[in-house]
């Protein structure tokens, strides 16, 4: 069974891009974390970028998504997340990615979301140069 969410690391963005497909939901979203935590060969201080322009469907419980938040804030601890950039088209993905860039700014992680993928360049940019 192919996992609706998976992540890979960009070396020329210095980033950790996380691709949602088709329906996931809440338990998907902490299976893949879990892996991202535990990955050895990741290196410190990089952005996390969610696309989520290829979800048909998404659900998060409130409960998964305070696991989330609570996980997203412990790459920050252990590897020095900078941030996260969400790619969010769809009015669906947009509402899940304003609901978690609350959270994570209630965590102390800088978060942004975009509609349009030519934008993201200037953020990853601006991220880079931010410490973590």
């Amino acid at each position: 069974m192919t996992m609706p969410i998976k992540y890979r690391y960009d070396p020329a963005l210095h980033a950790v891009v996380t691709t949602v497909t088709g329906i996931a939901d809440g338990s998907d979203a902490i299976a893949n974390l879990e892996k991202v935590l535990n990955d050895d060969e990741l290196p410190d201080g990089f952005i996390d970028i969610v696309d989520l322009s290829g979800a048909d469907d998404i659900s998060i419980e409130p409960s998964d998504a305070a696991t989330i938040i609570s996980m997203v804030s412990s790459l920050r601890t252990k590897k020095g997340l900078r941030g996260t950039v969400f790619f969010a088209p769809s009015d669906q993905a947009f509402a899940i990615a304003q609901m978690f860039k609350a959270g994570l700014g209630d965590s102390g992680i800088t978060a942004k979301v975009l509609r349009d993928w030519d934008q993201l360049s200037d953020v990853v940019m601006e991220r880079l140069r931010e410490s973590p």
